[in-house]
């Protein structure tokens, strides 16, 4: 009997694989199916729940829509704001209720709401003057800040979302009409920054490699709306500076313009819009100005340029990109035979008006270590007062 005992332990304890290979499978996985591993013992437990796996897990990406019902007759109804979760297939997988498990927002009156970006995972989203970061793999979701100049706002405002490796740190970033201002999740206070272009005249905004990237414009747009959009910057979470990414393939002067960002099969991309097309570039070495290179080119598509009207594509499954034009169209375009067709933007059976949308790759990462304490942190949503009419150096 003791000898059949030993050889049972002996034999489970062969089965398990050594911790470092028992980390390549763990990584492998879902997040679902880590969620429910966490339970079996408690040697997994602690490797789930460890910083450096959380930190290292990333899985399949998703491209997360962001709907405003027209079935909910009251705007107090937190129901009304859909967010879903469309695959490679432009299936959708999940649907969710931002609000539903927030009792911060019963009786609330909904003035507006906007997704801010998205960065290891994690989605910074904002209902009024509330800011929040949710993991959509998990539903883990907490307040991280406030701030009032939220509701004073035009609708398309520029944002950005991005983690500062050398404090292990995330940062928020808000590009208002008058001023740029600046937060750390950890920190809570907003400073403002420099913005050395045109702030009424900034393009298209983009997330990429957890990095936020802007078409800003020289030229304001009320002067001419097509000018000066020939240069791509990205925000560096560390010195706090907005620089300069190489374009090559762009001409100065206004003969052609940056029109739109995306990422197709995992690189950063530019649409290129000239008289009568649309040139679609890929960077394919990031950071290096001679790797654009040239994907394919087609007609004008009738998208509106211009600052009320905001364009971003996505490679998804056999090569399609999604268009997304004014907020409430989306174009799937097939890169081979060039074959454009408009989807429709009913969804869920009910008709909603398109609002936004943003790439989130799978990820255990927990947003509760930033959470938003009003005792202590109520001090930071107040109000910055504008120092500059462009905030130029």
């Amino acid at each position: 009997m003791t000898t059949r005992v030993s050889d049972s332990l002996r034999t489970r304890s062969t089965m398990t694989p050594p911790p470092d290979i028992l980390r390549s499978i763990l990584l492998r996985l879902p997040v679902k199916s880590l969620l429910r591993l966490q339970s079996a013992c408690k040697e997994w437990l602690s490797l789930i729940q460890d910083s450096d796996f959380r930190h290292s897990y990333s899985h399949k990406e998703r491209l997360i829509v962001i709907y405003e019902s027209y079935d909910t007759p009251s705007y107090a109804n937190p129901n009304r704001f859909i967010v879903s979760s469309i695959n490679q297939s432009f299936q959708v997988e999940k649907v969710y209720y931002f609000t539903e498990h927030l009792s911060l927002f019963k009786g609330t009156y909904f003035h507006r709401h906007d997704v801010l970006g998205s960065c290891n995972g994690l989605v910074l989203l904002s209902v009024n003057t509330h800011i929040f970061l949710w993991n959509p793999s998990t539903r883990h979701c907490t307040k991280v800040l406030e701030h009032e100049c939220l509701m004073d706002s035009v609708r398309d405002f520029a944002s950005g979302f991005c983690y500062d490796s050398s404090t292990g740190d995330y940062k928020a970033v808000l590009l208002l009409p008058k001023f740029v201002i600046v937060a750390s999740l950890r920190q809570k206070e907003w400073r403002q920054v420099s913005f050395p272009y045109d702030l009424l005249s900034r393009r298209a905004s983009l997330h990429f490699r957890n990095i936020f990237h802007l078409v800003p414009s020289d030229v304001r747009w009320q002067d001419n709306s097509f000018s000066g959009c020939e240069k791509i910057v990205y925000f560096d979470p560390d010195s706090e500076k907005f620089e300069l990414l190489p374009t090559s393939k762009v001409k100065e002067g206004g003969v052609n313009i940056i029109g739109a960002l995306g990422v197709i099969e995992g690189c950063l991309s530019m649409a290129l819009y000239e008289s009568n097309t649309i040139e679609i570039l890929v960077m394919k070495e990031y950071g290096v100005a001679e790797s654009w290179v040239t994907l394919y080119t087609v007609s004008q598509l009738e998208l509106r340029v211009g600052n009320y009207s905001k364009v971003t594509f996505y490679s998804l499954k056999n090569n399609v990109l999604i268009w997304q034009q004014g907020d409430c169209r989306i174009f799937v375009i097939d890169m081979k035979t060039k074959e454009r067709k408009e989807r429709e933007t009913v969804l869920f059976g009910i008709r909603n008006e398109f609002v936004d949308t943003c790439l989130y790759v799978e990820s255990l990462a927990s947003p509760h270590e930033y959470t938003w304490i009003d005792e202590q942190h109520k001090q930071f949503s107040k109000k910055i007062k504008w120092t500059g009419p462009n905030l130029r150096k």
